[in-house]
């Protein structure tokens, strides 16, 4: 014990037991003694000051007084520092209080064995406690202390992941000076189920430290919190019934985290998202704004629906009463879909015309990925870009597929094109890189591919398809205005190819065309 907190009880036992009014005189004074450190109630609730309790030794039948003190409040704690005179160990101490403003004496059913020079019970932690009248205390506090201002939390309280019972009491306490100072106290009440109440703490100060405590009233026992606050002089602490603050004393439980399924991610099909929390009744609270869930947000019940073009942000927080929330979990998802299927303008047909097709896709972003050699395109085929020539006397089938990414491709589309259009000697140079004219056609050992390249120079690259789609040869160069690239029928390891269709292609940066052949 600190040597100021024994000195000013040792004090208090001497100056009150000089002047103190009860129905005893003065107990019988011997060589030895004990002391005993004391709390002391009286039917369950902190004796008061004044109150007086006396230790009483029978011998041979007859009660003799050994010692008495006066009670007094320390800190919210009412009790006192008693000496009992004794010279022999065992003796069997009797207690009595006496109830000075009810002017009466309660009898105490708990003995104590004496011991010369013996200690028991330290302040304030350990004491003796001593139950006069009725042993089942109300309230092991006394009044605390009044101040000039305070503040006031709406809490709910529970103890071990149980709700409290009305009988049981919060208090609040502030440390000043190392000494626990008791600056309000409340009793449960128990509103629509929930287990709380409105407690006034006094302060002065903002920023004090108040720590809690519950007085369990059937286990007859007072519970710590780890719960802890800042005053606010002022101040207001906690909303019904949605943002009550948690005081909660004993084991601490905390609820599990929901889990969301499907996880979150990028699907191209509709989703119904499920909640669920492996905590039995807890409940789900969600939100899909991007703020943090309260009890004041959607309560989950049933899966949640997202449709396709949608990204969602899911929070979801599980709540039990009397336990500390579950953290948030987090999932985002995003619903895209199909790509739709391209379509080309002018559309698939007989022109007697040169013609320049243009692909689209109604969806921005998507890539249109194509091929002109019958077979079905795909993310390796040519990207559409530039509008693609068609010119004289070509027979041609586009195909056509748009991709974008995380979304399911779309269908392939197709159109033919048939252009009739003979070349004629003189008609006039094309203003668009095209293939002129391709002579003769059918040929049976060579032919001449005439190109234009309008008057700068231009990268060019010129393509030769069997009808399967196969490459077989290919000619590259730089040039610019009309000129002829000779073929000799022969793939690129100078094999005769076998006589049918064949599609040359010509590709530059900005153009593309493609015409017939015929080897015999």
């Amino acid at each position: 014990m600190k040597p100021k907190i024994l000195f000013l009880l040792t004090f208090i036992m001497l100056l009150t037991s000089a002047f103190a009014t009860d129905p005893w005189g003065d107990p019988v004074v011997l060589p030895g003694s004990m002391t005993v450190m004391a709390q002391v109630f009286i039917n369950g609730i902190p004796a008061s000051n004044n109150d007086v309790l006396a230790a009483i030794v029978e011998i041979a039948g007859t009660p003799e007084l050994r010692g008495k003190a006066t009670i007094q409040n320390i800190n919210g704690v009412a009790g006192c520092l008693i000496q009992i005179f004794t010279e022999t160990n065992g003796e069997i101490i009797h207690f009595k209080v006496w109830d000075e403003s009810a002017q009466t004496i309660f009898n105490v059913s708990q003995t104590l064995n004496s011991e010369v020079n013996g200690s028991v019970g330290s302040y304030p932690d350990n004491m003796y406690q001593i139950f006069a009248g009725s042993n089942m205390i109300v309230d092991p506090w006394t009044a605390p202390s009044i101040l000039t201002n305070s503040m006031t939390v709406l809490a709910q309280v529970g103890i071990s992941g149980n709700p409290t019972e009305s009988n049981d009491i919060l208090a609040a306490f502030v440390n000043v000076n190392g000494q626990l100072e008791l600056r309000g106290k409340q009793q449960i009440s128990i509103v629509n189920g929930i287990s709380g109440c409105l407690i006034q703490i006094f302060t002065e100060t903002n920023g004090e430290q108040v720590q809690f405590k519950i007085w369990d009233y059937s286990e007859q026992e007072i519970i710590s919190c780890t719960t802890t606050l800042l005053t606010e002089v002022q101040g207001m602490v906690g909303s019904w019934p949605n943002d009550l603050f948690p005081v909660f004393g004993g084991e601490i439980y905390t609820v599990e985290n929901p889990i969301l399924f499907p996880i979150g991610g990028i699907y191209q099909s509709p989703q119904f998202v499920a909640i669920n929390c492996s905590t039995p009744d807890a409940q789900i609270y969600y939100t899909l704004n991007g703020t943090d869930p309260t009890p004041a947000s959607n309560l989950y019940s049933t899966p949640l629906y997202f449709g396709l073009n949608s990204t969602t942000e899911v929070r979801a927080r599980a709540y039990k009463n009397y336990w500390l929330p579950s953290d948030v979990s987090v999932q985002i998802y995003t619903i895209t879909g199909t790509v739709s299927t391209p379509t080309f303008n002018p559309p698939g047909g007989v022109y007697n015309d040169s013609i320049d097709v243009v692909i689209s896709c109604n969806l921005p972003g998507a890539v249109i990925h194509y091929t002109m050699d019958g077979s079905n395109p795909d993310e390796n085929s040519p990207i559409f870009s530039v509008p693609i020539h068609l010119a004289q006397d070509t027979l041609i089938v586009i195909k056509a597929k748009a991709y974008k990414t995380d979304w399911n491709p779309s269908e392939i589309a197709s159109a033919t094109y048939d252009i009739n259009v003979p070349l004629s000697d003189d008609c006039a140079l094309p203003i668009i890189p095209c293939i002129v004219g391709i002579y003769p056609n059918p040929f049976i050992d060579s032919t001449s591919i005439k190109i234009n390249l309008k008057e700068y120079p231009l990268n060019y690259c010129v393509d030769i398809y069997n009808i399967k789609g196969e490459k077989v040869q290919q000619f590259k160069g730089c040039q610019r205005g009309e000129f002829e690239i000779k073929w000799d029928g022969k793939d690129f390891q100078g094999n005769k190819l076998s006589s049918g269709i064949y599609l040359i292609s010509l590709h530059t940066k900005t153009y593309s065309d493609i015409q017939k052949i015929i080897l015999k």
